[in-house]
């Protein structure tokens, strides 16, 4: 809920947001003053190349890797599931940091952002 509806702080805050909305002509699309900082990451990862993702009948997921040496992984972590690609085509890379927290990468982002350390 939001605690300034109705508060001199709100009304500031909604006036701001009139007068912006004013400064745009009707027809020009709004656009940031400035870029988004820019980032580099210096992260180390652990990561393997996704050959297959297969979809169970209790929605859990399978996920192969090209690396066969590495057994498939079970997956059923909705929020993960659903970041999963989910048609053919780039498979990506399942990557787990350091705090264990497991997430998906496309392989152009990750190979851009990564080099193999062994």
């Amino acid at each position: 809920m939001d605690n300034t509806v109705g508060s001199p702080e709100g009304e500031e805050q909604q006036a701001r947001v009139a007068g912006a909305q004013q400064e745009a002509t009707p027809n020009e699309p709004q656009q940031a003053t400035k870029e988004m900082p820019k980032y580099k990451c210096h992260k180390e990862v652990h990561a393997l190349k996704i050959k297959n993702i297969i979809t169970n009948p209790n929605s859990s997921v399978d996920i192969f890797f090209e690396n066969e040496e590495y057994l498939p992984k079970n997956v059923e972590d909705e929020d993960l599931i659903k970041r999963l690609p989910h048609q053919p085509g780039d498979q990506g890379y399942l990557v787990v940091y350091k705090d264990g927290y497991t997430s998906w990468s496309p392989t152009d982002a990750f190979e851009e952002g990564y080099t193999l350390i062994e």
